[in-house]
Protein backbone atom coordinates (compact mmCIF):
# COMPACT_ATOMS: atom_id res chain seq x y z
CA UNK A 1 0.00 0.00 0.00
CA UNK A 2 1.34 3.28 -0.79
CA UNK A 3 0.50 7.10 -0.49
CA UNK A 4 1.10 9.71 -3.29
CA UNK A 5 0.63 12.85 -3.81
CA UNK A 6 0.24 14.40 -7.34
CA UNK A 7 1.41 17.55 -7.36
CA UNK A 8 0.32 20.37 -9.85
CA UNK A 9 -2.80 18.17 -10.59
CA UNK A 10 -5.07 20.59 -12.27
CA UNK A 11 -2.86 22.35 -13.75
CA UNK A 12 -1.54 19.00 -16.02
CA UNK A 13 -5.44 18.77 -16.61
CA UNK A 14 -6.15 19.28 -20.69
CA UNK A 15 -9.62 20.96 -21.05
CA UNK A 16 -12.20 19.27 -22.95
CA UNK A 17 -12.16 20.58 -26.51
CA UNK A 18 -15.38 20.99 -26.25
CA UNK A 19 -14.99 24.07 -23.77
CA UNK A 20 -13.64 27.31 -24.45
CA UNK A 21 -12.40 29.07 -21.25
CA UNK A 22 -10.86 32.57 -21.68
CA UNK A 23 -8.93 34.34 -18.45
CA UNK A 24 -8.80 38.21 -18.48
CA UNK A 25 -5.49 38.68 -16.80
CA UNK A 26 -5.29 41.54 -14.26
CA UNK A 27 -5.53 45.56 -15.97
CA UNK A 28 -1.74 45.65 -14.31
CA UNK A 29 -0.75 42.97 -17.01
CA UNK A 30 -1.74 44.58 -20.39
CA UNK A 31 -0.81 44.73 -24.01
CA UNK A 32 2.34 47.14 -25.08
CA UNK A 33 -1.08 49.44 -26.71
CA UNK A 34 -2.52 49.57 -23.24
CA UNK A 35 -5.65 46.92 -23.99
CA UNK A 36 -6.63 44.66 -21.60
CA UNK A 37 -5.05 40.53 -21.90
CA UNK A 38 -6.72 37.25 -22.41
CA UNK A 39 -5.31 33.98 -21.97
CA UNK A 40 -6.87 30.83 -23.42
CA UNK A 41 -6.86 28.12 -21.21
CA UNK A 42 -6.11 24.80 -22.62
CA UNK A 43 -5.27 23.15 -19.67
CA UNK A 44 -7.12 23.73 -16.08
CA UNK A 45 -6.24 26.30 -13.57
CA UNK A 46 -7.15 25.65 -9.64
CA UNK A 47 -10.28 27.52 -8.67
CA UNK A 48 -12.26 26.76 -11.94
CA UNK A 49 -15.46 25.05 -11.77
CA UNK A 50 -14.35 22.08 -13.56
CA UNK A 51 -11.29 21.78 -12.28
CA UNK A 52 -11.46 18.43 -10.25
CA UNK A 53 -13.50 16.35 -13.23
CA UNK A 54 -10.91 17.57 -15.87
CA UNK A 55 -8.29 15.61 -13.05
CA UNK A 56 -10.36 12.86 -12.34
CA UNK A 57 -11.21 12.78 -16.37
CA UNK A 58 -7.38 12.68 -17.03
CA UNK A 59 -5.92 10.12 -14.35
CA UNK A 60 -9.25 7.49 -15.33
CA UNK A 61 -7.63 7.90 -18.78
CA UNK A 62 -4.68 7.49 -18.13
CA UNK A 63 -5.06 4.09 -15.66
CA UNK A 64 -7.41 2.45 -18.17
CA UNK A 65 -4.71 2.01 -20.39
CA UNK A 66 -3.25 -0.44 -17.91
CA UNK A 67 -6.49 -2.15 -16.88
CA UNK A 68 -7.88 -0.05 -13.66
CA UNK A 69 -11.85 0.90 -14.00
CA UNK A 70 -14.16 2.78 -12.06
CA UNK A 71 -17.90 2.44 -12.36
CA UNK A 72 -20.95 4.99 -11.74
CA UNK A 73 -21.35 4.15 -7.61
CA UNK A 74 -17.92 4.92 -6.35
CA UNK A 75 -16.35 7.26 -9.40
CA UNK A 76 -13.23 7.65 -7.56
CA UNK A 77 -12.47 4.29 -6.68
CA UNK A 78 -10.47 2.52 -9.50
CA UNK A 79 -9.30 -1.60 -9.20
CA UNK A 80 -8.96 -4.28 -11.99
CA UNK A 81 -6.33 -6.50 -13.22
CA UNK A 82 -2.80 -5.04 -14.73
CA UNK A 83 -1.49 -6.14 -17.84
CA UNK A 84 1.36 -5.08 -19.40
CA UNK A 85 2.22 -6.24 -23.30
CA UNK A 86 -1.17 -8.26 -22.73
CA UNK A 87 0.01 -10.47 -20.23
CA UNK A 88 -1.47 -10.46 -16.46
CA UNK A 89 0.82 -8.95 -14.25
CA UNK A 90 -1.54 -8.70 -11.10
CA UNK A 91 -4.02 -6.62 -9.47
CA UNK A 92 -4.67 -3.32 -8.10
CA UNK A 93 -6.85 -0.53 -6.20
CA UNK A 94 -6.61 2.80 -6.72
CA UNK A 95 -8.98 5.59 -4.25
CA UNK A 96 -8.33 9.32 -5.52
CA UNK A 97 -9.34 12.13 -3.09
CA UNK A 98 -8.69 15.01 -5.66
CA UNK A 99 -4.82 14.76 -5.61
CA UNK A 100 -3.97 12.24 -2.96
CA UNK A 101 -4.11 8.69 -4.36
CA UNK A 102 -4.06 5.46 -2.43
CA UNK A 103 -2.43 2.63 -4.00
CA UNK A 104 -2.38 -0.91 -3.25
CA UNK A 105 -1.41 -3.36 -5.58
CA UNK A 106 -0.15 -7.04 -5.32
CA UNK A 107 3.39 -7.38 -6.53
CA UNK A 108 6.08 -4.57 -6.71
CA UNK A 109 5.85 -4.67 -10.59
CA UNK A 110 1.86 -3.68 -10.54
CA UNK A 111 2.60 -0.83 -8.13
CA UNK A 112 5.43 0.46 -10.21
CA UNK A 113 3.57 0.07 -13.45
CA UNK A 114 0.45 2.24 -12.01
CA UNK A 115 2.59 5.11 -10.46
CA UNK A 116 4.55 5.44 -14.01
CA UNK A 117 1.63 5.64 -15.47
CA UNK A 118 0.00 8.29 -13.75
CA UNK A 119 3.40 9.86 -13.78
CA UNK A 120 3.47 10.18 -17.39
CA UNK A 121 0.75 12.79 -16.91
CA UNK A 122 1.56 14.81 -13.46
CA UNK A 123 4.54 14.53 -11.05
CA UNK A 124 3.90 12.19 -8.09
CA UNK A 125 5.56 11.89 -4.93
CA UNK A 126 5.46 9.43 -1.93
CA UNK A 127 3.73 10.35 0.99
CA UNK A 128 3.91 6.84 3.17
CA UNK A 129 4.03 3.30 2.56
CA UNK A 130 3.05 -0.43 4.10
CA UNK A 131 4.39 -3.38 3.40
CA UNK A 132 3.70 -7.04 4.81
CA UNK A 133 4.88 -7.43 8.55
CA UNK A 134 7.08 -9.65 7.28
CA UNK A 135 8.78 -6.44 5.36
CA UNK A 136 8.59 -4.49 8.53
CA UNK A 137 5.59 -2.86 7.70
CA UNK A 138 4.77 0.85 7.69
CA UNK A 139 2.61 3.85 8.07
CA UNK A 140 0.81 6.95 5.88
CA UNK A 141 -1.54 9.08 6.33
CA UNK A 142 -4.18 9.26 3.52
CA UNK A 143 -7.22 12.15 3.78
CA UNK A 144 -6.44 12.36 7.50
CA UNK A 145 -6.73 8.92 8.56
CA UNK A 146 -3.34 7.34 9.97
CA UNK A 147 -3.30 3.49 8.36
CA UNK A 148 -0.74 1.47 10.30
CA UNK A 149 0.81 -2.14 9.87
CA UNK A 150 3.46 -3.21 12.24
CA UNK A 151 5.83 -5.91 12.10
CA UNK A 152 4.15 -8.70 13.86
CA UNK A 153 1.15 -9.07 11.88
CA UNK A 154 -0.60 -8.17 8.54
CA UNK A 155 -3.32 -6.41 10.27
CA UNK A 156 -3.81 -3.28 9.31
CA UNK A 157 -4.88 -0.76 11.95
CA UNK A 158 -6.85 2.77 11.02
CA UNK A 159 -7.26 5.82 13.31
CA UNK A 160 -7.16 9.59 13.43
CA UNK A 161 -4.93 11.54 15.22
CA UNK A 162 -6.08 13.19 18.76
CA UNK A 163 -6.42 16.29 17.51
CA UNK A 164 -9.30 15.52 15.01
CA UNK A 165 -10.68 13.24 18.02
CA UNK A 166 -10.41 16.24 20.26
CA UNK A 167 -12.00 18.52 17.84
CA UNK A 168 -14.81 16.25 16.63
CA UNK A 169 -15.63 15.14 20.07
CA UNK A 170 -15.92 18.49 21.53
CA UNK A 171 -18.04 19.81 18.65
CA UNK A 172 -20.52 16.64 18.74
CA UNK A 173 -19.97 17.33 23.42
CA UNK A 174 -19.32 14.15 24.06
CA UNK A 175 -18.49 13.85 27.60
CA UNK A 176 -15.82 10.95 27.72
CA UNK A 177 -13.47 10.71 24.94
CA UNK A 178 -12.26 7.16 22.92
CA UNK A 179 -8.55 6.63 23.16
CA UNK A 180 -7.14 8.32 20.83
CA UNK A 181 -4.71 7.03 17.71
CA UNK A 182 -0.94 6.85 19.49
CA UNK A 183 1.17 9.12 17.39
CA UNK A 184 2.97 7.59 14.43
Amino acid sequence: MKGLDVSHAFMHSPISKKECIVLQLPQSVSLPDGCLAYLLLYRALNGLRDASLAWLNLLSESIQAVGLLTDDMEPCVYQGCIQRNGVHVGSAMLVAYVDDLLLCSDSDEVEKLVEDTIGAVAPLKETGRIRTAEKGGGSLVFIGRHIFRDGQTNNLKLGVGPKFSLENTASQKVARQCPTWPHI
